[in-house]
């Protein structure tokens, strides 16, 4: 897999979203560090050599409104929605909850059929582990316990990969056809 197309991909799809995470956190006065901060805080990472510029485009787009705070001994330019942007931002955001769910509808079935897959697998390996702890009865607990020491862990390696609300989910879907 070619990881350099991926990041770039990746760069793009975010592209999208930094515009809304941005007007996300101007409801109230913010300089570009802290809005930094404030992003970073809630787990958005944006580099400020591409902040500033979208401040400045989001000003020009009348989104926002800007004003110098020469108080303090470094001089900041606050940012803040316009009463145009406040508007605009309810209208991203019914937009971004459309997108949202149009694009779970097309990739939901892949995620389902991922967990499954893992739920499957997980009976599997569950009844395999069964199996080994009768044979390790029979025969001699050293030789079997050899052999048995990895399913735990690789049950515990599989079960970090599935998000546990979804484990529980599909458990409650497939409860009675699959003995979890």
């Amino acid at each position: 897999m070619d990881n350099t197309l991926v990041n770039s991909l990746i760069i793009e799809l975010k592209r999208g979203t930094q515009m809304l995470a941005v007007l996300s956190q101007l409801k109230t006065n913010q300089y570009g560090y802290s809005l930094l901060q404030a992003l970073e805080e809630k787990g958005v990472s944006i580099e400020a050599g591409t902040l500033y510029p979208l401040l400045r485009r989001l000003e020009s787009q009348n989104l926002l409104k800007s004003e110098w705070d020469t108080t303090e001994s470094r001089p900041r330019k606050y940012y803040v929605l316009s009463e145009e942007g406040k508007e605009i931002y309810k209208e991203l955001i019914a937009a971004w909850k459309t997108i949202i769910k149009e694009t779970n509808g097309l990739i939901e079935e892949d995620i389902q059929w991922n967990t499954l897959s893992n739920v499957i697998f997980m009976q599997w390996l569950s009844d395999y582990q069964k199996k080994w702890e009768k044979k390790s009865k029979k025969n001699s607990q050293q030789t079997s316990m050899t052999c048995f020491q990895k399913i735990p862990q690789m049950k515990r390696l599989i079960k970090c990969f599935i998000n546990s609300d979804i484990q529980e989910n599909l458990r409650k879907t497939i409860a009675g056809k699959i003995a979890i």
